[in-house]
């Protein structure tokens, strides 16, 4: 058998439903045993059914209805149904359809409208040979749907129980991160918050493995409760201009969605493709994910994306990194960096936003100039106008020995101004990007020392130049 795969890659967000449209919810009774499958098929489902204590032949029996348990059953079963509900979606262009497996959701602005529209699916249904479930037809508030609880003007996940006693093994916390993923797009929680658990994952990959809840990862668990308490999504205003804001939470930024409150909240992933990434890179991607996204969920572009950064800094950063310069290109939208006045936004606007001041590109006039040297042999070298100091770590790679070199001179140099010089480009780069590098990966072999380095750049007073030679 040739698998199909899924014939939808998720399910839909309610929060894109109108708010305030009138919607009715219908389950299609047994869908899966209402599915005719076609007469040359039935014989490559065949089973059999054991006679008791062998007291006569064995019964063989052969599917005519989809048979559930067969790979290709949900992908066949949801395109069946897409198949039937297509004529209605053709004839009411401003109806919405939310489908997913047997539920249907139906929801319009006018509840007359809504309740033909239901009547038509109803004999639309009856000519495939397929059943409403009339005991779970829902139309009055609350509605559930797929789980989710849906009022008039917003929609609630239902809250995860998190059992710390049952978490052991690899799959155990597989499982917790895949049904806190599942809510995520209702949680404001930032990706760094959650980074002690993503780390647990790390070591053997068999699911089997041991896996200990650490402090740091149960205090992860105590911000998530806190954050389920009340975790809820608006519902779209079509007659509001749809917003899409970049919180300078740390090491990661987070996005949402916002009009009157909370639409859809966008996380990057906590893994780095790099060993650092600077903070408006990640800004960045993330801009680029919610025009996707808003594309992709509400079916049109934000009307306004609020960032970190001034209008100068923008154009700085299109000048500098490729990302920013395919958001101005692609994106017609408009550019603030003033969050609408609201108490869950507030908190935000009290983080600082990093964005370079002490590191400089190009030489400082009048500076004294510092050269760093590293050699594969675990010689260190720092030229200064007046002298040169050498120093042995152990032995390693010369990028890695002329980065404790590099280290060196920002201790004896914090309280001054200088140039550094280095003719390898990969510290260049790294130096220049750590002042606003929002993650670096713990796993990379100079992570202590890149660490190290970023918080004297953090801490200076008075700015350096990192120059190639």
């Amino acid at each position: 058998m040739v698998i199909m795969g899924p014939a939808q890659s998720g399910i839909p967000q309610l929060s894109a439903l109108p708010k305030t449209w009138y919607v009715l919810v219908i389950d299609i009774k047994d869908c899966f045993f209402s599915i005719p499958i076609h007469p040359e098929d039935s014989p490559r489902f065949a089973f059999t059914i054991p006679a008791l204590n062998h007291e006569g032949p064995d019964q063989r029996y052969e599917w005519k209805v989809l048979p559930q348990g067969m790979a290709n059953s949900p992908t066949m079963c949801q395109i069946y149904v897409n198949k039937v509900i297509q004529p209605l979606r053709n004839q009411n262009p401003e109806l919405q359809i939310f489908h997913y497996m047997d539920d249907v959701l139906l929801a319009h602005k006018d509840k007359n409208t809504l309740l033909e529209c239901y009547a038509t699916l109803t004999n639309l249904l009856k000519n495939y040979n397929l059943e409403i479930a009339i005991d779970k037809v829902q139309l009055n508030f609350p509605i559930n749907y797929l789980g989710v609880l849906l009022s008039s003007t917003m929609v609630r996940p239902p809250k995860i129980q998190i059992r710390v006693d049952q978490l052991k093994s690899l799959n155990d916390f597989q499982k917790l991160l895949g049904d806190i993923n599942w809510i995520r797009p209702y949680l404001g929680i930032p990706t760094g918050e959650l980074g002690p658990l993503f780390d647990i994952l790390k070591g053997p990959s068999d699911p089997n493995s041991p896996r200990m809840l650490t402090p740091e990862a149960r205090k992860a668990l105590k911000i998530i409760e806190t954050y389920m308490e009340n975790m809820h999504l608006d519902r779209i205003d079509i007659s509001l201009p749809l917003l899409f804001i970049v919180l300078p939470t740390k090491n990661i930024p987070t996005g949402v969605f916002w009009q009157e409150g909370p639409l859809l909240w966008i996380h990057l992933s906590y893994s780095p493709n790099t060993i650092l990434t600077r903070y408006p890179e990640a800004v960045g991607q993330l801009i680029l994910k919610g025009i996707k996204a808003a594309k992709g969920v509400f079916g049109i572009s934000p009307n306004k994306i609020i960032t970190p950064y001034t209008m100068n800094q923008i154009d700085e950063l299109a000048n500098e990194l490729n990302t920013w310069a395919i958001i101005m290109c692609k994106s017609n939208v408009s550019f603030d960096n003033h969050l609408p006045s609201n108490p869950l936004l507030s908190f935000w606007s009290l983080h600082p936003v990093i964005f370079p001041k002490m590191t400089r590109k190009t030489p400082i006039m009048n500076t004294p100039n510092i050269f760093t040297d590293g050699s594969n042999n675990g010689t260190a070298a720092i030229v200064t106008p007046d002298q040169t100091f050498t120093f042995l770590v152990p032995k390693q790679s010369a990028q890695k020995v002329e980065l404790n070199a590099v280290l060196q001179a920002f201790v004896m140099f914090k309280d001054s101004v200088f140039n550094l010089f280095s003719d390898s480009q990969y510290i260049v780069n790294a130096i220049v990007s750590l002042e606003d590098a929002g993650r670096i990966s713990p796993s990379s072999t100079v992570f202590s020392l890149l660490s190290t380095i970023q918080s004297l750049i953090w801490d200076r007073k008075d700015p350096i130049a990192m120059v190639p030679t």
